[in-house]
């Protein structure tokens, strides 16, 4: 795959997820803690843990699922429904250059509260003092007017918070009126020098929307059985990012296989270079508990698990 090949894609990074290991459970009931909520582990996604490369990035977003992304459910908590609440990032290591989180609906400090800052808090924000000094690295980078480029100026312009070992970052997807607040739109800053490593955690202030009973009942009482389980493989030549709905699952390689605990009726789909090249339904009753999906050019291609 060329350097070139993922400059339109939303994200660039690796990722993996943990949610069942003693590590990641001792890590989300301190997160619970730290935000005075008592732990339920269906008030979280998992413990997600990501890799930044050199150039590696995640254009702004927000952590809340809009309205309509499951079935009934209500995404809206100001009427009572539930979504993400509270995002907490851990930098895992320090990072020479690069790789900030970045909040670009907020201004960067001003320096009159920079220099009242003590040298251990103002260590983790950027200055746009910085932002001359990184032109010239940022002509080597990336291409002229590439999203890539344009996110690093903005990282060196709005609020942005440097990756320091063993600290985090803590935001709210929603105000105290329990609306979806926008301002949370942030982003993962190119990483300019160095490897990024993190890991994330959502609590939702209330059950997740794959934990909450559906309103259409199912046709059989074993329909919507959680054990279900597929194997996707991609036999495409080039890399790619899976992903279930909006949410990013795992980069993987050609070759490269990943499997996945899941629901009948979910939807799967899979993009190169930001580019949604195959998806599937999931369908139990006409394909079984346990599948196999070969993603690639040949749409269609299934076995079971015993079968491979």
């Amino acid at each position: 795959m060329s350097d070139d090949a993922s400059v339109d894609s939303q994200r660039t990074s690796d990722n993996a997820w943990d949610m069942t290991s003693p590590a990641a459970i001792a890590i989300m009931k301190r997160v619970f803690t730290l935000v005075r909520m008592p732990f339920n582990q269906n008030q979280a996604d998992g413990l997600q843990i990501v890799r930044y490369r050199a150039t590696n990035a995640y254009r702004q977003h927000h952590d809340y699922f809009p309205q309509g992304s499951y079935r009934s459910h209500n995404f809206d908590p100001a009427s009572g429904g539930t979504n993400r609440f509270v995002t907490i990032f851990l930098y895992l290591n320090d990072v020479a250059e690069g790789g900030q989180t970045v909040f670009p609906s907020s201004s960067t400090l001003p320096d009159a509260i920079l220099n009242e800052l003590s040298p251990d808090a103002a260590k983790f924000l950027s200055s746009h003092k910085n932002k001359e000094e990184m032109l010239p690295k940022m002509e080597e980078l990336f291409k002229p007017g590439s999203w890539q480029e344009i996110m690093t100026k903005e990282c060196y312009s709005a609020l942005s918070v440097r990756p320091k070992m063993g600290s985090a970052v803590l935001f709210y997807s929603m105000t105290p009126n329990w609306k979806l607040d926008p301002m949370s739109l942030h982003g993962g800053c190119p990483v300019i020098d160095g490897v990024k490593w993190g890991a994330n955690i959502w609590v939702w202030n209330g059950p997740r929307y794959d934990t909450v009973p559906s309103t259409t009942p199912p046709p059989t009482d074993n329909y919507n059985d959680p054990n279900m389980s597929v194997r996707f493989t991609n036999t495409f030549d080039k890399t790619g990012i899976l992903y279930w709905k909006q949410m990013e699952l795992i980069t993987l390689e050609p070759g490269h296989s990943s499997e996945h605990n899941t629901y009948d009726t979910h939807t799967f789909r899979f993009e190169i270079d930001g580019v949604s090249v195959w998806s599937h339904t999931m369908n139990k009753r006409q394909e079984g508990r346990d599948q196999a999906w070969f993603i690639g050019p040949k749409l269609g291609q299934s076995a079971t698990h015993d079968e491979l």
